[in-house]
């Protein structure tokens, strides 16, 4: 007979990002809101879909083509930009999206 041992330990609940904002300086406040605008412009394609609540399965099957072809596209450091443009159309993103995703990431 195995007999296994839980370890259990109290989990302490995250604070509120509110709670933690308020006792920032107001630098730091506008060094995070000036990161977080810079941050959809840098986010990997993988974060991306998952944000989206997409499976590479799914997001294959919009752009017709095989799982393992997503694989390849996340993991890689550069591509055209009609593949990356498609990429992001098939996620559910509107043409506006696409045009500040551009201005953002040349300018």
């Amino acid at each position: 007979m195995i007999f296994l041992i839980w370890n259990i330990k109290r989990v302490t609940m995250a604070k509120p990002f509110k709670t933690l904002r308020d006792k920032m300086k107001p630098e730091q406040r506008h060094t995070a809101e000036e990161k977080a605008k810079k941050m959809p412009a840098e986010m990997p394609l993988q974060e991306l879909r998952q944000a989206r609540h997409l499976t590479q399965v799914t997001l294959a099957k919009n752009l017709k083509v095989q799982q393992a072809a997503i694989l390849k596209m996340e993991n890689r450091t550069d591509m055209y930009i009609s593949t990356l443009r498609n990429m992001i159309k098939a996620m559910g993103a509107t043409s506006k999206f696409w045009r500040s995703y551009l201005t953002d990431a040349f300018a």
